[in-house]
């Protein structure tokens, strides 16, 4: 068990908690402008360099939920392709895909994909690479995106994930998923474990949708803790943390604005990471709850001591949580599974 604390209280700036939030957590107006110029840029650059068919761009992860923390979080880009309409296909081609990907980046065009390139595509090609309206470093390639640091003419500096997600059937309005559709995709998910990280891929933007309607304040708190837990180098996930703030909304009969503070929800998070043990998080939003079950098989590590309560001075709050990587291992499975 480890006792941290967050220090807001710079007397000079006001040495208060929504001061601090606002000043040092809040993504400002500036900051969420060069956010959308760095994303019109790479979403412009793809449809320009990439030969493939995408059928749309989705902004996924903090920035599209509106739970970004200022100078800490990824923009994560998400392209739909249309030419590749299954889990099956994807798998087979995304090693290709992210080795095309990083090539573009570092010389501004794909590869050959469909042989030999015609002189007007050269000619094309070298154009890109020439014009290209950004630099790129540290690019690197995880299993499922490629990952790259952008910097703009105007010094603006950004790391982007850019993930490739195949056009899956969609039979509901407005070409979303219907749930019937979902149905399909979780018993799969469920029938091939082997594809559950890509169909996740494919269903991230249910995540958006679920969290980027919240109240302002709950907003506030959940990235005054997302704050906390990357200045603290803790591995709880992003969506975990906006979970949990969600049911404490919900736990506190969803008050108005004006009914509760970020205080408060942030150290009823960590009252429910205490107990993690026995928590159990789901929402019926996208699925039947009745249809899928998730017993948590193994034990918590319970050496973690009991949390102590928070600090009552006006300029930190102390915060206890257990730091094994096994429990956190765990919250993020639990709440992973239940949503």
């Amino acid at each position: 068990m480890g006792t941290y604390s967050l220090d807001y209280g710079d007397k000079d700036l006001g040495g208060k908690l929504t001061s601090f939030i606002d000043r040092d957590v809040n993504p400002d107006a500036n900051y969420l402008d060069k956010c959308g110029e760095c994303t019109n840029m790479i979403v412009s650059f793809m449809h320009e360099v990439t030969p493939y068919s995408i059928a749309s761009t989705i902004k996924g992860g903090s920035f599209g939920k509106g739970t970004a923390v200022k100078g800490k979080s990824d923009l994560d880009i998400l392209f739909v392709v249309n030419d590749i309409k299954s889990i099956e296909d994807l798998m087979k081609k995304l090693k290709q895909i992210k080795h095309e990907l990083h090539n573009a980046l570092c010389c501004g065009s794909f590869s050959s994909v469909d042989g030999p390139l015609s002189k007007e595509k050269k000619a094309q090609r070298r154009h890109l690479k020439k014009n290209k309206p950004f630099k790129v470093s540290n690019i690197r390639r995880t299993p499922f995106t490629v990952s790259f640091t952008m910097t703009l003419p105007n010094g603006t500096s950004m790391p982007v994930d850019l993930i490739i997600v195949p056009n899956l059937p969609k039979s509901g309005p407005h070409g979303k998923f219907s749930k019937e559709d979902l149905t399909n995709i979780y018993q799969q998910m469920k029938a091939h474990p082997e594809q559950r990280d890509y169909l996740a891929k494919c269903v991230s933007p249910l995540q958006v949708s679920f969290v980027k309607d919240l109240p302002e304040k709950i907003k506030r708190a959940i990235r005054l803790t997302k704050y906390w837990a990357k200045t603290n180098k803790h591995k709880l996930p992003s969506y975990a943390i906006e979970l949990l703030a969600i049911k404490t909304y919900e736990d506190f009969n969803r008050p108005e604005p004006g009914g509760i503070t970020e205080k408060k929800i942030v150290n009823e998070i960590f009252t429910q990471l205490k107990d993690c043990k026995n928590m159990k998080i789901e929402w019926n939003t996208n699925y039947d709850l009745d249809d899928y079950s998730y017993e948590i098989k193994g034990k918590v590590n319970e050496s973690a001591t009991e949390q102590k309560k928070s600090s009552k001075s006006q300029n930190s709050v102390k915060l206890d949580t257990p730091t094994a990587k096994k429990l956190i291992k765990k919250i993020s499975t639990v709440i992973t599974e239940n949503t």
